[in-house]
């Protein structure tokens, strides 16, 4: 599951990438600090996948989903403000890629995790 993981990861780190190369050909619209927000996803996902690999057959399963997309959520107004805090000019166009990061990477994390509650809990 390990490996399934870091795989689910990497995928969405590349999409997240090729997104953030085509937003700059096409819209013209490439922030400075771009990997900042992947790297930031990539570590988030890969330690929620973790923990919910962990804690699959608990009862509380459902609630650590709940709780974590929620927490993510707060994470990533939190990181926008961050951002802003540091680079006030250009915080739009690093807010526009970090949430399409966000939502590539809760894709792609949804993704795994239905075929690993599935792998689990026949239907």
């Amino acid at each position: 599951m390990l490996l399934k993981n870091i795989i689910s990861v990497v995928v969405a780190s590349l999409i997240s990438g090729l997104a953030t190369f085509l937003m700059a050909i096409f819209f013209s619209v490439s922030p400075r600090h771009w990997y900042y927000s992947v790297i930031f996803w990539a570590v988030l996902c890969f330690a929620f996948n973790y923990i919910c690999v962990k804690r699959l057959k608990s009862s509380l399963f459902n609630h650590i989903l709940l709780y974590g997309y929620s927490f993510k959520m707060v994470l990533a107004m939190m990181g926008i403000f961050v951002y802003y805090l540091f680079d006030s000019a250009g915080y739009k166009h690093f807010a526009f890629h970090f949430l399409a990061h966000y939502f590539v990477f809760t894709i792609i994390e949804i993704m795994f995790l239905v075929k690993l509650v599935k792998s689990v809990r026949p239907a």
